[in-house]
């Protein structure tokens, strides 16, 4: 990717999640990068072209991030733990990503794409739900759930960037307790 468009897309970020989709305006965007619209228009058709391709990079660097092999263990500790680690470094795409999984803007080409990309971790709700660990409701809302509490909860997990397992491990029962099937 070049630079422009990567500079182009995180400003987009940005201003979504400040002011949403109605309050972030193309100007707004090509003032803050520092390109003419056209220039804008090069890499991006529209405010929508640009707000889905956010929504897919965002839900790229989940998918990357978390390790299949964390996820089909009996053990919820690793993946919940790098739940939090990609929080901590892209919590304003995790946010994002959240915050506008359901947004009329989202096309369904992304929101198949996005799904596509986060296939394993579906899977993995979807087995928990099959073997009776993992409540039943639909997987996308166990996902923003299990995102938000980690957002939430930042703050007590990593106290001046230092990993507190002791906190992790009072969210990660939390967590278990929350999605488990009583």
């Amino acid at each position: 990717m070049n630079d422009t468009k990567e500079r182009i897309l995180k400003t987009g970020l940005k201003h979504f999640l400040d002011t949403g989709y109605d309050g972030t305006s193309i100007q707004t965007i090509t003032k803050e990068v520092g390109i003419s619209k056209s220039t804008f228009f090069h890499h991006f058709k529209t405010k929508d072209e640009l707000f889905n391709e956010i929504f897919l990079m965002c839900k790229n660097l989940y998918s990357k991030h978390l390790k299949v092999d964390d996820m089909f263990s009996d053990d919820s500790y690793h993946l919940i733990k790098e739940m939090y680690i990609f929080s901590k470094e892209y919590k304003d795409e995790l946010i994002f990503m959240t915050s506008f999984e359901n947004s009329q803007h989202i096309s369904d080409e992304s929101r198949k794409k996005g799904v596509t990309m986060n296939q394993t971790f579906n899977d993995f709700i979807i087995e928990g739900q099959k073997n009776g660990k993992i409540v039943e409701l639909p997987p996308i809302y166990l996902c923003i759930f299990m995102a938000n509490a980690v957002i939430h909860s930042l703050d007590y997990v990593f106290i001046n960037d230092k990993f507190q397992e002791e906190e992790f491990h009072k969210f990660l029962n939390f967590i278990t307790e929350a999605i488990k099937k009583h």
